[in-house]
């Protein structure tokens, strides 16, 4: 019941991590202990409980894991599915083996600045490239 109360009130809270989960630690660091210290009480566990059992209990993932995963499920929907997606996303990320003959990558963008390195567009191509081969071609829209 309580798993239920976890996913009813607080996760949805989370929605949308892969815009804002790219911002500076110290900024989502409240969320993520306030969000530990739900699960802790919810799970009536002690203060000393490793927040890695706290999540595996309820089957969802610390926030920065979530982002990463976010991330490469919007990728998963751009690379197979981006019908489905606005057309703002058509020209987001660059096939490589439009430019070389590097099947499957995807085209990082040259960036200097901090807020650069920590755009979508190079964060996502990070994650992706770095997926083996068998996870990048899941077609499923299920898993998504």
């Amino acid at each position: 019941m309580l798993k239920l109360l976890y996913f009813a009130f607080v996760y949805p809270h989370l929605y949308g991590i892969e815009t804002y989960g790219n911002t500076n630690h110290c900024h989502l660091s409240k969320l993520e202990k306030l969000n530990n210290k739900i699960l802790q009480i919810l799970q009536n566990r002690s203060i000393r409980t490793n927040n890695i059992e706290l999540y595996k209990y309820y089957d969802t993932l610390p926030l920065p894991l979530l982002h990463n995963y976010q991330i490469l499920l919007f990728l998963q929907r751009f690379y197979h599915h981006s019908y489905s997606l606005p057309d703002v996303f058509v020209t987001y990320f660059a096939q490589i083996s439009s430019i070389h003959n590097y099947q499957g990558k995807r085209n990082l963008y040259f960036t200097t600045t901090e807020t650069g390195k920590k755009a979508l567009t190079r964060t996502g191509c990070i994650l992706w490239n770095k997926l083996p081969e068998g996870l990048k071609t899941i077609k499923s829209v299920a898993l998504v």
